[in-house]
């Protein structure tokens, strides 16, 4: 379930910790030297001596290993944390260590949206986004461990996917955000399938889903939502949340023809693409390149040289400097014989391409 993709950014809560070995009179207190003995544990200087002047605690040190199992469930000493922790807890392990996400998440809800912190009962107000990210990350560690010990824990899916989810809308880092995304979308969708009548599942993947620009799918889980929260016991409750969605489902029918005039495009039924996708182009809809772009590739495709240069040329309107347009315009002109055009167009792309090198290196 759990994927390797996000394991460089949780080692780096594991790196706050040291570990060391603890005394056998401390393993025996708490009844733990049979799995312990030898074994390093986490450990913080924070730990040693909280607030109240209380030293360490077992509970201290569950915490700390259940931190350290959720951010690597392949560190060396995983399966001994694991055991340590159903010693401890007992059958209340998946719920303590959920109860535990859920109150970094509540902590770290300062400026969350506010459907989010609404669904996990927490409240909204501020922090800074340096201790929020960490809280958030800790959070997610405890979810995962919740996930470790119970692979199709409710509470443990849901909260590991909002999580991830405030994490990656927080970020301004492309490859931080497609992570964080992916490993949302992905839990949600698994949520789906162990848990079919979760309703909230189905709601923020529909939002996922919107963000992509998948508007076909966004509506379809949506249409599951208000199914699941149809036969709810909560649905009066829910009035808001139900109100929201249909009016984002009204709103959707345009996008969605968009989306199947791609796809006609895509698949090679150009003419089917062309007919479409030409009844938005005066629309509200119009300064959405990739729907010009697109025109234009039907037209390429179909011979209809003049009428693809046109399209191409109005998707550039709106994205002046994309590369993949103008690659469309070189091969059109290239085809045409035009070289003074094929040329311009070339000699624009290696403009940006240089422009593009030069933002990196700085």
């Amino acid at each position: 379930m759990l994927k390797e993709r996000l394991k460089p950014y949780f080692e780096e809560l594991v790196k706050s910790y040291v570990f060391n070995e603890l005394s056998v009179d401390f393993l025996n207190k708490i009844g733990a030297s049979d799995i312990l003995l030898g074994v390093p544990m986490p450990i913080k200087e924070s730990m040693l001596t909280n607030s109240k002047g209380v030293s360490l605690t077992v509970l201290d040190i569950a915490r700390a290993a259940a931190v350290v199992l959720g951010c690597d469930p392949d560190f060396p000493y995983a399966e001994t944390y694991k055991l340590f922790l159903q010693r401890i807890f007992k059958e209340k392990t998946e719920e303590v260590l959920v109860s535990e996400g859920y109150e970094r998440f509540s902590s770290a809800s300062a400026g969350v949206s506010a459907e989010t912190a609404e669904s996990a009962g927490c409240t909204v107000d501020g922090k800074g986004s340096e201790q929020r990210k960490n809280e958030l990350l800790e959070a997610a560690c405890f979810f995962r461990a919740a996930i470790i010990i119970n692979e199709v824990s409710l509470n443990g899916l849901y909260g590991y996917a909002l999580c991830c989810r405030e994490l990656y809308l927080d970020a301004d880092e492309e490859t931080y955000i497609g992570k964080f995304k992916a490993e949302s979308i992905e839990t949600l969708e698994t949520l789906t399938i162990k848990h079919p009548d979760f309703a909230f599942a189905y709601y923020y993947l529909g939002y996922a889903y919107l963000n992509m620009g998948l508007y076909t799918k966004a509506y379809l889980v949506w249409k599951d939502f208000l199914q699941k929260i149809d036969g709810s016991s909560s649905k009066d409750e829910l009035n808001d949340e139900i109100n929201e969605i249909k009016g984002r489902m009204a709103s959707l029918a345009a996008p969605m023809e968009i989306e199947a005039g791609v796809a006609a495009v895509t698949s090679g039924r150009y003419h089917e693409g062309i007919e479409i996708l030409s009844e938005y182009t005066q629309s509200e809809f119009s300064a959405w390149w990739p729907m010009h772009y697109y025109i234009g590739v039907a037209y390429e495709s179909i011979g209809k040289a003049e009428e693809a240069i046109a399209a191409f040329k109005k998707a550039l309107e709106f994205s002046p400097s994309n590369i993949e347009v103008m690659d469309e315009l070189v091969a059109v002109y290239c085809a045409l014989g035009d070289k003074e055009n094929e040329l311009k167009y070339a000699r624009k792309i290696e403009v940006v391409r240089k422009n593009y090198e030069q933002e990196v290196s700085l």
